[in-house]
């Protein structure tokens, strides 16, 4: 297995090749990153490959449709990210520190894996919970909030 770099990186773009690197998959997620902070859905779009799917503890590998109904309209509450990016190749872990226009930041991880320039999948892993969640609930509050997602309370 190739060794792991990790890249401490600020939302910048860069241009790169298909990745077969781990420095041109780390300026991938990085143009992924700012096109969904910017709110520039053909940009956002043109980074995703055709059978992209989109995992985290409210989606089970929902395609691109499903994610641009549900995800996509949260680009608009998000000020900033602060990303570290470890990658191996065409796969790359993130961590970030979300910093929305309102409210406390939060940590999540997110897992990319890239096909060529397109991104095929991504798996979100939640991080730190709400400020006013205590740690020792969580696991009921994120619970609570998925039978919550599926049951359609967060529908508009």
């Amino acid at each position: 297995m190739a060794q792991a770099q990790l890249h401490r990186v600020k939302q910048q773009e860069n241009s790169g090749s298909a990745p077969t690197t781990s420095e041109a998959t780390a300026r991938l997620v990085r143009r992924y990153f700012a096109a969904f902070q910017a709110g520039d859905r053909s940009a956002f779009e043109a980074s995703l490959a055709d059978d992209f799917t989109f995992t985290s503890p409210y989606d089970d590998h929902i395609d691109r449709a499903a994610f641009f109904e549900r995800c996509w309209p949260n680009h608009d509450k998000i000020k900033a990210f602060d990303l570290k990016v470890m990658t191996d190749g065409g796969e790359a872990f993130i961590v970030y520190d979300l910093i929305p226009k309102s409210g406390p930041p939060y940590r999540n991880v997110e897992h990319h894996v890239f096909e060529g320039q397109k991104l095929k999948s991504v798996a979100v892993y939640f991080g730190d919970p709400p400020a006013d969640v205590p740690r020792r609930k969580f696991a009921a509050f994120l619970g609570a909030a998925v039978k919550a997602w599926k049951n359609g309370a967060f529908d508009a």
